[in-house]
C-alpha cells in the first residue's frame, strides 16, 4: 500500500513540474496559447499541456496571472466567462 501511494505522489508530482514549466515559457512569449474568444474585452489565452488547460490573463505590461489550470472533460466556460 505504501509503494502504491508513493507511486502516485511521484506521478502527480511529475504532473505538476510539467505544468509548471509549461507556464515558465509564457514568460518569454505569452501569445503562445490560443485566444478564448468568449470574452473579447480580456486577454485571456489558454495554454494546452496533456489533458490539462492552463488558463491566464496577459495585462497590458505583459505581466501574466494564471487564471487557473482545467482539465480537459471540465467546461472552462463555466470559469472563466
Amino acid at each position: 500500500m505504501i509503494i502504491l501511494l508513493r507511486i502516485v505522489l511521484i506521478r502527480q508530482f511529475k504532473q505538476f513540474e510539467g505544468i509548471y514549466e509549461k507556464a515558465q515559457l509564457l514568460r518569454q512569449f505569452p501569445e503562445m496559447g490560443y485566444r478564448y474568444d468568449r470574452t473579447p474585452n480580456k486577454h485571456i489565452r489558454v495554454l494546452l499541456y496533456g489533458h490539462y488547460r492552463i488558463a491566464y490573463l496577459v495585462k497590458t505590461d505583459e505581466d501574466i496571472d494564471i487564471l487557473g489550470v482545467f482539465h480537459g472533460a471540465l467546461d472552462i466556460d463555466r470559469y472563466l466567462y
